[in-house]
């Protein structure tokens, strides 16, 4: 999660730098004591929460950019609070069987939670010695590395054998690009491609998520080469709108003037289609 090391880093250093609570009550209220385990849960919460944008700004994006629209930035405000309260009051009403509960175990949080443990409790112990060695050592062998594929060759993103390429079609290929392909057989180098669930995710999870991903690749390949509702007129991955012909289909054409469906534009523009990969996904 966002935030772990630097906000102990920023939080050991605030209580050393600034005065203590007993120079009075202001310095008490900014400085009541080392940093503990609790401020750092805060701390990564907020930095978490903000490190990602709300799905309701998809809804404002797209109508900037497919319907040239401006919402008043007040209304754009309200609609996202309006959707966040929404969230979080049904999360709130779902904690019972969510949060509560000790076998409600989230296995993504299971790092985070050891780290909280490894920086705040027992710091002298033998075992935490050992973790924070290892942590320095994984996080200098990423740093190091990560200069390759970021900046110095960044090839090493994603490899695929050339062998493999030349016989795979670019659908099912595609490079080690997942907008252009499935990707099949290509190797990724880049740890921040990559990520770390896989090393928190329960083997069951990580063999179900696999046959799942497998399935998807085979209905996926299946249904475009079997040219299910004209699959191949289209892109083989894609989420736009397209005319029969394959075309990218003209959404402010079946729109009037005050952007509602025209149904004469429609008859004449013709419904539109979608990919077969996304339209199977929306099935």
């Amino acid at each position: 999660m966002q935030g772990d090391r630097p906000a102990t880093v920023m939080g050991n250093a605030w209580h050393q730098v600034f005065p203590k609570a007993a120079r009075g009550r202001f310095w008490a209220a900014l400085n009541p004591g080392p940093s503990n385990i609790k401020e750092h849960v805060c701390i990564t919460v907020m930095s978490s929460t903000g490190s990602g944008g709300a799905l309701a700004i998809s809804t404002f994006a797209a109508e900037r950019l497919y319907y040239n629209i401006d919402l008043n930035y007040g209304i754009a405000i309200s609609i996202l609070m309006a959707s966040q309260f929404l969230g979080y009051g049904l999360g709130g009403l779902c904690r019972s069987i969510a949060v509560y509960p000790t076998y409600a175990v989230w296995p993504h949080l299971i790092p985070t939670v050891n780290l909280f443990d490894t920086l705040h409790r027992n710091k002298n112990g033998n075992v935490n010695i050992r973790r924070y060695k290892l942590f320095w050592i994984v996080f200098a062998t990423i740093f190091v590395w990560e200069w390759f594929p970021e900046i110095i060759a960044p090839t090493l993103t994603g490899i695929i054998f050339q062998t493999a390429q030349v016989a795979l079609s670019r659908a099912s290929s595609g490079g080690t690009n997942g907008n252009e392909g499935l990707g099949l057989f290509s190797i990724g180098l880049d740890w921040l491609q990559i990520g770390s669930s896989s090393l928190s995710t329960p083997l069951a999870s990580i063999i179900s998520n696999g046959i799942g991903v497998v399935l998807c690749i085979v209905i996926s390949l299946a249904g475009y080469y079997s040219n299910i509702w004209n699959a191949k007129n289209y892109p083989f991955l894609g989420q736009a709108l397209f005319y029969e012909n394959g075309s990218i289909y003209d959404q402010q054409a079946i729109l009037d003037s005050h952007y509602n469906l025209n149904k004469t534009a429609l008859a004449e523009q013709g419904i539109p289609s979608y990919t077969w990969t996304n339209a199977r996904k929306h099935r």
